[in-house]
């Protein structure tokens, strides 16, 4: 199409362009309306593009020229299950024994003796804006818990120690240790001797915003590694789909 901008030699014969490709136009009009074409250039560049453009849409491979991408099911359901692994990497407990990118494999919150565990925080977590929060798994017979926390800075000597004894089997920290270190908590039931080795310790981290996000990658929850491959096994699908 010229760049030049052109006006209708006959406007009143031009306005009736619209009509060109009526079947039912009479055939005194068209004669007239095609006589027009022939020396009316803005009404002829009208028309041609008019022509183009339903040439467009009438190929199955053009219309998407004009319309809006559709994404298919299986493309939704991709995206979702992605969304949803992130989201889930971040809200489900980091994944145990599924530090992919580490070789600290080992069993973590108390080794083979399962009967008596700590359950958060695990073993080398790092946490971000953490509560204070540590819990355990009961032992029958328990009158209380003794409660033992070491923190310690990592930018400078200073650490701190903090003491409690606790019947039930969870236990918020004080507003005082609730800055960035790294922590040594010990549980240990009594009377003594109901469990084997009698306590159980857990250290971990309270650090800021990157090194929290480079340990929860290292260790996903299983849930997102399963929906990144459900994500993965869609995608490659659908790309070997629209290659056949």
């Amino acid at each position: 199409m010229s760049l030049l901008e052109f006006e209708c030699v006959d406007p009143k014969i031009g306005e009736q362009m619209h009509l060109f490709d009526d079947e039912s136009l009479d055939p005194d009009l068209r004669d007239q309306l095609e006589r027009h074409l022939a020396v009316c250039h803005a009404c002829s560049e009208g028309v041609h593009f008019e022509s183009f453009v339903a040439g467009r849409l009438a190929s199955p491979r053009g219309a998407g020229f004009f319309r809006k991408p559709t994404t298919s099911l299986p493309g939704y359901l991709a995206m979702t299950a992605v969304l949803a692994a992130i989201l889930l990497l971040f809200l489900l407990p980091p994944g145990y024994g599924t530090g992919w990118l580490t070789d600290d494999r080992e069993g973590l919150r108390g080794g083979d003796e399962r009967e008596f565990m700590i359950i958060r925080p695990l073993e080398g977590e790092v946490l971000y804006r953490w509560r204070g929060d540590l819990r355990w798994t009961p032992v029958v017979n328990t009158s209380f818990y003794n409660i033992h926390v070491e923190w310690r800075s990592e930018t400078s000597s200073e650490g701190a120690t903090w003491r409690d004894q606790v019947r039930t089997c969870q236990v918020s920290l004080p507003d005082s240790l609730m800055r960035e270190g790294a922590f040594l908590a010990i549980v240990k039931p009594y009377p003594e001797g109901l469990v084997p080795a009698g306590e159980r310790a857990v250290g971990f981290r309270r650090g800021s915003l990157l090194p929290f996000l480079a340990y929860r990658i290292k260790h996903p929850p299983l849930a997102s590694l399963a929906l990144l491959a459900l994500s993965l096994g869609v995608g490659t699908a659908m790309f070997y789909r629209r290659r056949i």
